[in-house]
């Protein structure tokens, strides 16, 4: 058996989700989810608009609600919770997204200008 040749340069590694990311927000991404979900929320995981409008109802979300998102990546469900139950800069509610770095943590940054992600 033959030693590996240790002078060839490795493959490139993988930047892990970064990749996944890159083109999240780009319109045939959303047209994607739109075809697989039925509705765009930004989402990315298998979370339907529908069944979080029923998670909503049986939390009982109201604009003095505290909630905390762990894991929330790009926050896309997390802000389509923050507009569907009317929470607004000021409000009594807040929400914590918790999770992500690097082009999710961007990606967040940007959606946290227009509702009331994290104060």
């Amino acid at each position: 058996m033959d030693a590996p040749d240790r002078t060839t340069t490795p493959p490139p590694r993988a930047d892990g989700y970064e990749s996944f990311y890159r083109e999240f927000d780009a319109p045939w991404m959303r047209e994607f989810r739109r075809e697989a979900y039925g509705e765009d929320i930004g989402q990315h995981s298998w979370v339907g608009a529908d069944e979080l409008r029923a998670d909503m109802a049986r939390l009982r979300l109201a604009p003095s609600s505290h909630l905390i998102d762990l894991g929330c990546g790009p926050a896309g469900p997390l802000a389509f919770v923050v507009a569907t139950v009317g929470w607004m800069r000021g409000s009594r509610g807040r929400t914590e997204p918790v999770g992500g770095a690097g082009r999710p943590l961007a990606m967040r940054g940007a959606r946290n200008r227009s509702p009331a992600l994290s104060r």
